[in-house]
């Protein structure tokens, strides 16, 4: 598995500064630091969740620089918007579902949430982790605006950060796939990238793909261990409903392939155990 699992944020953080700062090479690295750092450091509303830590939002970064290398028309400001989109995907998670939300009246523990931006989105979403991701991220990002995104006005980045961060509740995948496969455009992309990065431990090594199985399966239902034939079995099940479209909405046929075929070791592996 990656070493990563094992650094400290401050560690991850200067990894992750190093990134940015290579695709966009008029920020400054101190600064991009800080921000990672404040971001990290609190990516999630409760310690110590099993799957929405610091290292799964870590991961979908690094999954995110990587796929930029696609996306050779981005400019180095749209690509900070993507990786900084990335940190902040799950910002403040409570390892609680969209479904669950209200019920358990976790939003009630939230910070820090202008309640303007809270009411109306959630007057017509019920993306409830989304919003909050959202609002919160956007505390962070309006003090670093000026190191980040000198030249973007606030709106613009929220509203980009708005669109990518909507499109990862899973709820509403099948509109967000059929909007890829029919409206071409830079947010599009962007959500791509995001929506295919926030699935990224599918297609890293088989051993790191099942270590992040098992730990979503535990924050989701305690610390019941299921089998390994019901693993496998939900597994192909997630893998052919949410990542596979993923991979057949990529563009560029090198990515397709690539990506197509680290799916399809580890989904292999999972079909021994179904």
């Amino acid at each position: 598995m990656g070493d990563h699992l094992i650094m400290t944020v401050e560690t991850l953080a200067s990894k992750a500064a190093r990134s940015i700062k290579k695709l966009n090479k008029t920020l400054k690295k101190s600064k991009v630091r800080l921000f990672v750092i404040e971001i990290l450091s609190s990516c999630c509303g409760k310690e110590d969740l099993p799957y929405h830590n610091m290292y799964h939002t870590y991961e979908v970064f690094k999954f995110a620089t990587e796929l930029l290398k696609y996306f050779k028309n981005f400019t180095p400001q749209q690509r900070t918007l993507v990786q900084v989109a990335a940190l902040c995907h799950d910002y403040g998670h409570f390892g609680v579902s969209n479904r669950d939300w209200m019920e358990d009246s976790h939003h009630s523990f939230m910070s820090g949430i202008s309640m303007e931006s809270w009411a109306s989105l959630l007057s017509i979403t019920e993306s409830y982790n989304e919003v909050m991701h959202i609002d919160c991220a956007m505390n962070v990002i309006k003090v670093y605006k000026k190191y980040l995104f000198p030249q973007f006005h606030l709106s613009d980045v929220e509203s980009y950060i708005t669109g990518i961060i909507m499109s990862t509740d899973l709820k509403h995948h099948d509109s967000y796939c059929d909007r890829l496969a029919s409206v071409e455009g830079t947010l599009n992309d962007m959500i791509w990238i995001i929506k295919t990065s926030d699935l990224s431990h599918f297609f890293s090594d088989f051993r790191t793909h099942s270590y992040w199985v098992y730990r979503i399966h535990r924050e989701m239902n305690g610390e019941v261990v299921p089998s390994a034939k019901y693993l496998a079995d939900d597994t192909i099940f997630f893998c052919n409903r949410y990542v596979l479209p993923m991979v057949q909405l990529a563009k560029d046929d090198a990515c397709h392939r690539d990506l197509g075929d680290r799916l399809a070791r580890n989904m292999g592996i999972w079909r021994l155990h179904g």
